[in-house]
């Protein structure tokens, strides 16, 4: 079980949109979540079937493998499928740096879906995450992104607890990250569909300091 590792590590609690809502106004750069956030594209419904698309704005952090440029979800009745496109993803990572706190995500690539309906993290909420967590004594290590990490859907208990409760599936292609979970996964998962806030996320420790990356940002509702 993952206890609250985001709260101490020091992200701060996610906010989201509903991923149904219209595009916010068009600041000249879109899916910057300045003002609301941008749907690059509409939310194509086909018989069974949602998919959406989002830009988030490159160049706001400085590790090209954290930062999110183009953001998709695709929902049918049996699966649901994310993916996260970000500047550059290496074939290999170097990881458990000494300077990372323990128990603490050093790489993370997640989607919070807001399950409960409340917008904010509460008790049933669920997660995608490919992430890596650095446990004490952990050596430094060089090695493939999808080899060292897990690959889990997390559900939220209360505001301060996190636990896996299945497996996903992961995949690289070039720079974008794929996530895939089937509905039947868990029974939430059925009840998420074009109406459900969502929120796409990445993070990374570097000599002790925590980069991340998000999309809508934080502090926008």
């Amino acid at each position: 079980m993952r206890l609250a590792v985001w709260r101490t590590c020091g992200l701060a609690a996610l906010v989201a949109l509903t991923t149904g809502a219209g595009a916010g106004p068009d600041d000249g750069e879109r899916g910057s979540s300045t003002g609301g956030y941008n749907a690059s594209r509409a939310v194509v419904h086909s018989p069974g079937e949602v998919n959406v698309a989002f830009v988030d704005a490159r160049m706001d952090t400085p590790f090209a493998l954290i930062d999110m440029t183009d953001l998709r979800l695709k929902l049918t009745r049996t699966e649901i499928t994310a993916e996260i496109t970000v500047v550059k993803l290496p074939e290999l990572i170097d990881y458990n740096d000494p300077d990372t706190p323990d128990n603490c995500p050093e790489f993370d690539w997640h989607v919070w879906f807001d399950a409960s309906g409340d917008v904010r993290f509460s008790d049933g909420d669920l997660e995608l995450a490919v992430l890596y967590i650095k446990f004490p004594g952990a050596k430094p290590a060089t090695g493939a992104i999808l080899d060292i990490t897990q690959h889990d859907l997390w559900e939220f208990e209360g505001e301060s607890q996190i636990r896996t409760v299945a497996k996903i599936d992961a995949s690289i292609h070039r720079n974008t990250l794929t996530m895939n979970v089937p509905r039947s996964a868990h029974p939430a998962l059925e009840s998420i569909d074009h109406e459900t806030a969502v929120r796409f996320g990445t993070s990374h420790y570097h000599e002790g300091v925590l980069h991340t990356d998000s999309f809508p940002d934080y502090g926008t509702w």
